[in-house]
């Protein structure tokens, strides 16, 4: 065991990362004694923890991918969030650990202990549970790519399973992936026609009526398919919050938008942050706004309610239409400003001039 990796880790995970980036070979922690220890957002990458000691332990958002996890004693220990991409965890044992939105691709838990844990809403490719003890756990909308799970004793409610195609299908045939740029992305078009009845429109743009409607059916369709998205797409799987862009009226409080996300947030485990941007005064729609300034007035509008909740996260952040992109460019100003990682726009519709 590498006795200067081990005092780090357990006085400062930020100056064990710190140290660890600047080392050209490979971390040992061999057997090391990490039991009930503070070791969220940690890198492990690559660490071999074979036979480490890590009961209680809060792993939170650490970063273990390519560890060698062989026979680690992990019992109720917290992995929330964690990514765990090629780990070898053979053998070892994860009872009544919570493995919540974790992220793991090609890992290998072969003959390991995972009575009553919690993988609800994690996302697992190419994993293999061979003879692994999975009894009463939980993997409550999970998503599971070529990955099998040897017991029926598992809550599976919500999950989605797929064993063919590499990229998950999405729930919907209805709509089409438009990328508009690397960050922001719409699903289908619209063009607004209000002088036509809903028989006279595409589904896609009668479902969008209906969702400002308040039709809750379309509103749970349509997060369905933002949760469908978070999980089978490749930017967007890292995403870890869902944020709302705020209606344009301060005074809204029946906001599909939000009931959307809320929606969204439930199915994938996402944080939802609904309630993170809060408009403070009322701005004109962007359709109107666009004929007199540019996103300033958003700006000036909203606020971030939360920033300490934002810091470091990677949003998602939704929308209804994207017209002018002037909301999206603001929101994404104040998130970034406020801490965020990494922000991500995703719009249902994307505006269009003319009827298509």
């Amino acid at each position: 065991m590498d006795e200067r990796a081990y005092e780090l880790l357990r006085t400062s995970v930020k100056r064990f990362n710190e140290w660890k980036a600047n080392q050209p070979t490979a971390v040992e922690l061999v057997e090391a004694p990490l039991a009930g220890l503070s070791l969220a957002k940690a890198d492990l990458s690559q660490v071999n923890m074979k036979g480490a000691d890590l009961s209680g332990a809060d792993l939170s958002g650490a970063n273990l991918t390519g560890a060698v996890m062989y026979r680690v004693k992990a019992a109720g220990a917290l992995l929330l969030r964690c990514r765990l991409d090629e780990v070898y965890a053979a053998e070892s044992d994860f009872t009544a650990a919570d493995l919540s939105q974790a992220r793991a691709t090609s890992a290998n838990f072969s003959r390991a202990l995972l009575q009553r844990a919690r993988l609800d809403h994690a996302r697992l490719l190419d994993v293999r549970f061979d003879e692994a003890d999975l009894s009463e756990a939980s993997l409550v909308g999970a998503l599971l790519v070529r990955t099998a799970i040897p017991s029926n004793d598992v809550n599976m409610r919500d999950a989605v399973i797929e064993n063919g195609s590499r990229t998950p299908r999405l729930p919907s045939v209805d709509f089409q992936w438009i990328a508009e740029d690397a960050m922001t992305f719409a699903i289908g078009q619209w063009t607004p026609r209000p002088e036509l009845p809903d028989e006279k429109v595409s589904t896609f743009v009668r479902n969008l009526r209906k969702m400002a409607r308040g039709d809750d059916e379309t509103i749970k369709g349509f997060g369905k398919l933002i949760a469908g998205l978070v999980r089978s797409h490749h930017r967007l799987s890292v995403c870890d919050s869902i944020v709302c862009v705020p209606s344009s009226n301060a005074e809204k409080t029946d906001d599909p938008v939000k009931a959307v996300v809320s929606e969204a947030s439930r199915i994938t485990g996402l944080r939802d942050g609904t309630n993170w941007l809060i408009r403070h005064k009322s701005a004109m729609p962007s359709g109107l706004l666009s004929l007199f300034s540019d996103e300033g007035k958003h700006l000036d509008t909203i606020r971030v309610a939360h920033p300490e909740v934002v810091e470091g996260r990677t949003v998602l952040l939704f929308d209804d239409f994207l017209d002018t992109g002037c909301s999206f460019r603001a929101c994404r100003h104040l998130l970034l400003a406020a801490g965020a990682k990494q922000v991500f726009c995703v719009a249902l519709a994307r505006r269009l001039p003319r009827e298509v």
